[in-house]
């Protein structure tokens, strides 16, 4: 798939919160917002990849991370994830057959894991990014793939964050600096005339 690499305008996307999107979507965020999550975008784009015969890599923290291996998280966030129902990708997201879980250590799905040599097994070159926190995981994760010669393609209406500034932020740094901010539309539009 190769979408227009052509920058967006900032006025083509709507700012969403954690309630309203996933794909690294472990259930404690879910329910730290009140478990109200529509996840339509993030469903529906899962659907055309499968159907594009796009492979999907989801990511996950794992609970019970020992201090050691959480590092610097732990000073900024706390212990991290407790249990395994946490750390449960939410039912519509999970893995199905075929997919590919990724253990995620830091903010980027790079940092720690082996994600580069998956994408480079498959010989693919280009990442749909899709999640929560658009400012954290998703933009770190878009700038890892760039400069490992991936394309990142950041959906902004597939990532989500605290605040509109948090996310607009994230959208406008990964659409300026290092990867093409997409809408979920045009992401399903492209892959079913691809597929």
């Amino acid at each position: 798939m190769m979408i227009d690499s052509k920058p967006i305008g900032m006025g083509r996307y709507r700012y969403l919160t954690p309630n309203e999107v996933a794909e690294d979507n472990p259930g404690y965020i879910v329910w730290l917002y009140d478990n109200i999550f529509p996840r339509r975008c993030s469903k529906a784009l899962r659907d055309a990849c499968d159907a594009a015969g796009v492979p999907v890599i989801l990511t996950a923290q794992p609970p019970h991370q020992h201090p050691s291996r959480r590092g610097l998280l732990t000073d900024r966030w706390g212990p991290g994830i407790s249990s395994a129902d946490e750390a449960a990708i939410i039912e519509p997201l999970a893995a199905r057959p075929g997919d590919i879980t990724v253990m995620k250590w830091r903010y980027s799905a790079f940092a720690r894991t082996d994600l580069r040599s998956l994408l480079a097994h498959g010989g693919r070159d280009q990442l749909l990014i899709t999640g929560i926190y658009a400012h954290i995981g998703c933009l770190l994760t878009a700038a890892d793939a760039f400069m490992h010669d991936i394309q990142a393609f950041f959906v902004t209406d597939g990532v989500a964050d605290f605040n509109p500034a948090f996310h607009g932020g994230a959208v406008d740094y990964v659409n300026n600096t290092c990867g093409v901010a997409v809408t979920a539309d045009e992401t399903l539009r492209k892959l079913k005339s691809d597929g």
